[in-house]
């Protein structure tokens, strides 16, 4: 229902608070990363906290056992130690997220990578010598594609920085500054693209690592080249004494 007009969700709602008792369940999803306080839904979630039988259930990503569990349930036996091995690495890259960890598992199977050996499914691979699976990288452009220039300027000097980065690195590289750089990853942040890490003040980190590969991967050679270039200068300059 992120997708909704405004008269739909008046509908929705005018339904959901009818007095007339009906026998009717119903079940509506959206995708939080697509509100914020101007989308008409925001205002009609607002006004369904107060409706008696009204439920709400925030959806997270599988944990690493499930991820396994999807898995065995795939292949049909259970791990082996190499399985469970690789259903942990396939958790920490997509942080659980089921389309993800499903369309990685499908491009190494049509990839070759994910093979049989000894009737078991098995795979020795890092995100970086597989891409990123054809799905993926369309549904992280798209939510990319929602952020504003200077929000994709910094995420993709993040990107090239690394897992975790930092707004004086950003600053130093030729990225936006000031409060461009503020406005910037704040709108990253409510999008989920990344999370600021706890405890550290100006420290962010990628949401999922198939994030940063997107991000990573849209840039050209002589590009990413030069970023990388840009960035070791700006931590040579500020770590000069170190």
């Amino acid at each position: 229902i992120h997708w909704s007009d405004k008269p739909s969700l008046l509908l929705l709602r005018h339904l959901l608070r009818a007095g007339t008792p009906m026998r009717l369940f119903v079940m509506a999803t959206y995708r939080d990363t697509d509100l914020d306080r101007t989308h008409p839904l925001a205002d009609v979630l607002a006004d369904l906290r107060r409706v008696p039988g009204v439920s709400r259930l925030d959806l997270v990503g599988l944990d690493a056992s499930e991820v396994t569990a999807l898995m065995e349930s795939t292949a049909g036996h259970d791990l082996d130690q190499s399985g469970i091995d690789l259903a942990q690495a396939l958790h920490g890259e997509t942080e659980g997220n089921p389309f993800f960890v499903g369309e990685v598992l499908r491009h190494l199977a049509e990839s070759g990578i994910l093979v049989q050996r000894d009737g078991r499914w098995t795979s020795d691979f890092t995100l970086d010598s597989v891409g990123l699976p054809e799905g993926i990288r369309e549904v992280v452009g798209r939510r990319l594609s929602r952020l504003s220039e200077a929000a994709n300027r910094a995420l993709a000097l993040g990107a090239v920085i690394g897992a975790q980065f930092d707004l004086a690195t950003i600053e130093s590289a030729g990225g936006p500054v000031g409060d461009e750089l503020f406005d910037a990853l704040d709108e990253a942040v409510r999008h989920s693209i990344v999370r600021e890490v706890p405890g550290s003040v100006g420290r962010y980190t990628f949401a999922h690592a198939l994030m940063r590969s997107a991000l990573y991967e849209e840039l050209t050679t002589n590009r990413r080249v030069r970023m990388h270039a840009q960035v070791a200068t700006a931590l040579e300059s500020r770590h000069t004494h170190r």
